[in-house]
């Protein structure tokens, strides 16, 4: 009764709650958990049993843990996702890069359209400024392209031996004219073809480094380039070499980033040891490629410093084997040590404007200070400098900013050649260069000058610094047609085959055989008439007649001439483009008491003096 009326005392609350208390389970009892026995702490107070949590308070903590755990589970389950996705995609990931390079390729087919339109365009166009006078009349240089120089393999061994060119030049003319001839058209198309196939190849190089608008910048450089149009028009190496440095760099670019390159290194394997038995320079070339692949990761990159250094070793192995058995001519009157000057004249003037403005102005023989004296030419040359120079920072930004952008690269190869020279006469070679040695560097240059111009802001300048690019191009071009005659980019071609006409006329009419006398080279009459053809045997090859021989004498020195030993008519010519020393050898002619001067002729370039032994001498 006590208990009873004790617990009917009670509020309300307080009884049901107790009520809970004694029938709510404990944890343990709910889920199983062994219950854990508290330490016997005897400071510690006791928990009554009213403070076991009530059944909603445990059905509500039951639920908030199955939540959390369904919660936890769907985040395994998109954690497993996100996993096997990425694993599909690393294994998918060169097919959906091919794919994604296929779409871009389709978005770029107008612009790789419009880019071959313009090349076409391009190469039309220099087709159609080169074709002009192909076919006049061979000077002296061209001449060892001939059958005059490889009339026979014989003769072709000899001229290698004694020439101071690496063999390829005269063993691919050689086999050339035994297949297509040897007329003036016939050996200058291998030049001509060189020069237009250089056109693209400048494009596709420069593009690779500067993008594809600042490549057909440089192709139309080119194309436009007096320069370039007279040694696409001349039967020597110089434009062949050039397209194959270019062919030996967009190989080069082609191997270092191809999967497959193999086909890409034959390629560069046979170009670079072309340009090397083409020209000893290029050897410059062939250098910064292999320093290029070795600093640079690349999976070819053994085996091109492997063919680089091969081609090397072999063009070496050549100059010592000639050098030990034969001769090796290294010094040649019209060559010059190196200057600084020649490398202003190269790049801001001969190579654009192929010295058509350039009146007078030497550069082995002038320097800075002469520019003052031309005010006008002055400012033509600082506006190319600062353009070239502004390419070259553009150049050093972007590649800072790009490992895939290498203007510098152009900067290189177009110094590539006039740092060697300016180490070789650092070493005491004083005759070693010609401004045509250096004629492969102008792709290089040109790269550059168009990589400045494309980088000009803001666009109005741009434009405004292109019309002026323009209007220079066609002064130089309209100025070298005008100045077709006269010294511009090199020594114009005088008529040898009009002159031989008129010396052969005059010999038939006489009879008998004479004897021309210059102070020049005049082996290109050999060509047009073999009658003047008195060479050794080694020469057997060439083509011959049966009429007398009329012996050419050059006389370096007037003291050397001796007329007492000339039988017939004497033929006194005179080279306006080729000085020497014709005035001193024509004063000793015109005052021999022996000989009396009976006719002058001229033709383009040649001036003819004929003279004819006086009735009174013994």
């Amino acid at each position: 009764m006590t208990g009873l009326a004790s617990e009917a005392s009670r509020p309300p609350d307080t009884i049901s709650m107790s009520r809970e208390c004694r029938s709510a389970p404990s944890l343990h009892e709910m889920y199983g958990v062994p219950a854990v026995q508290p330490p016997n702490r005897p400071n510690e107070p006791r928990i009554s049993p009213c403070n076991v949590p009530t059944r909603s308070q445990v059905a509500f903590a039951a639920k908030l843990y199955y939540q959390i755990r369904q919660v936890g589970g769907a985040i395994r389950e998109i954690s497993s996702h996100m996993n096997s996705l990425h694993h599909y995609a690393k294994k998918t990931s060169v097919k959906t890069s091919a794919a994604a390079f296929a779409a871009k390729g389709a978005s770029d087919s107008p612009r790789l359209g419009g880019e071959m339109l313009c090349l076409f365009a391009l190469v039309a166009l220099a087709l159609a400024l080169r074709l002009p006078n192909l076919n006049e009349s061979f000077w002296y240089d061209e001449i060892w392209s001939t059958s005059v120089m490889l009339g026979s393999f014989r003769s072709t061994v000899y001229t290698i031996i004694h020439d101071a060119h690496p063999p390829l030049y005269h063993l691919i003319m050689w086999l050339w004219g035994q297949l297509f001839g040897d007329s003036e058209v016939s050996v200058r198309m291998l030049p001509l073809l060189a020069g237009l196939a250089s056109i693209p190849l400048t494009h596709l190089v420069v593009r690779e480094r500067c993008g594809p608008v600042a490549g057909l910048i440089a192709a139309g450089l080119v194309t436009l380039s007096p320069t370039h149009i007279w040694y696409s028009q001349e039967a020597r190496s110089y434009a062949l070499l050039l397209a194959l440095v270019l062919t030996a760099v967009w190989s080069y670019d082609r191997a270092s980033t191809a999967t497959s390159p193999g086909r890409w290194l034959a390629l560069f394997a046979m170009s670079t040891f072309a340009i090397v038995f083409l020209h000893y320079y290029s050897i410059a070339y062939v250098g910064l490629l292999g320093l290029f692949a070795l600093i640079r990761p690349s999976k070819a990159r053994v085996r091109l410093v492997a063919i680089s250094a091969a081609a090397v070793l072999a063009v070496g192995a050549f100059v010592i084997l000639k050098w030990v058995m034969f001769e090796m001519v290294t010094d040649l009157p019209h060559l010059r040590a190196f200057r600084l000057f020649e490398v202003w004249i190269l790049f801001f003037d001969w190579f654009p404007m192929g010295s058509t403005l350039r009146s007078g102005l030497s550069p082995w023989r002038h320097g800075f200070a002469d520019l003052i004296d031309r005010p006008a030419l002055l400012i033509v040359h600082a506006l190319l400098a600062a353009l070239f120079a502004w390419g070259v920072l553009s150049g050093i930004r972007a590649q800072g900013r790009s490992l895939r952008s290498r203007p510098l690269d152009l900067v290189a190869l177009a110094f590539a050649v006039p740092l060697l020279l300016a180490m070789l006469t650092l070493l005491g070679f004083e005759r070693i260069t010609i401004l045509r040695s250096q004629l492969s560097a102008m792709p290089y240059f040109f790269g550059v000058l168009a990589y400045g111009l494309v980088s000009l802001r803001p666009w109005t300048f741009r434009a405004v610094t292109a019309s002026a690019l323009v209007v220079l191009l066609l002064v130089a071009q309209v100025t070298y047609r005008m100045r077709y005659d006269e010294w511009t980019v090199y020594k114009p071609n005088p008529d040898w085959r009009a002159a031989a006409q008129y010396l052969g006329a005059r010999l038939d009419e006489a009879g008998s055989a004479g004897a021309v006398v210059t102070a020049t080279p005049a082996t290109t009459l050999i060509y047009y008439d073999r009658r003047f053809d008195t060479r050794p045997t080694a020469h057997a090859g060439a083509k011959q007649n049966n009429k007398p021989k009329s012996p050419i004498i050059r006389v370096r020195s007037p003291e050397l001439l001796r007329l007492q030993e000339v039988d017939g008519l004497i033929f006194f010519i005179r080279n306006r483009y080729w000085m020497g020393t014709a005035e001193v050898l024509q004063e000793r002619l015109d005052a021999a008491p022996d000989w009396n001067r009976i006719e002058r002729h001229e033709v383009k370039g040649l001036e003819i003096l004929t003279y004819q032994k006086s009735i009174w001498a013994n």
